[in-house]
């Protein structure tokens, strides 16, 4: 399973991120490789933050698309060296984790290491300028 591949790689993963790689929305693909595209909530034109749908609305009329669902721990699984600090969220279909709650997968170098984690999509959540999209 996935999450115990991101675990024993001295990985946390929070339990946000467990539920959704269990979940039944949790579709791996078949692609082997994909091209990411690293934007910031501002680089998309919201300088003052926007709304997950309005975001994957202004990359779709630039041509982008949802990253696949395993890009998140994939990802992670990838990116050893990540800034400490540095925390990106993953543009994919939401998942419905815990408490009926739509997220994305997040990754981030923060207290205690490399994390696999989640960030709420719901309607009442909003993402800041400085907010990495991948």
């Amino acid at each position: 399973m996935i999450s115990r591949r991101v675990s024993k790689n001295s990985n946390n993963v929070s339990d946000y991120a467990k539920a959704m790689l269990k979940s039944p929305l949790f579709i791996p693909s078949n692609k082997e490789e994909i091209t990411l595209v690293r934007l910031t909530v501002a680089d998309l034109g919201f300088k003052e933050g926007a709304r997950y749908k309005d975001i994957i609305a202004r990359a779709k009329e630039l041509g982008l698309d949802y990253c696949p669902a395993e890009v998140g721990p994939q990802l992670r699984l990838q990116y050893q060296d990540q800034p400490s600090g540095e925390w990106l969220r993953i543009a994919t279909k939401p998942i419905i984790g815990p408490n009926n709650i739509p997220s994305v997968f997040s990754l981030g170098h923060g207290v205690g290491g490399l994390w696999l984690d989640d960030d709420w999509v719901g309607l009442g959540s909003e993402w800041y300028p400085y907010v990495i999209a991948r």
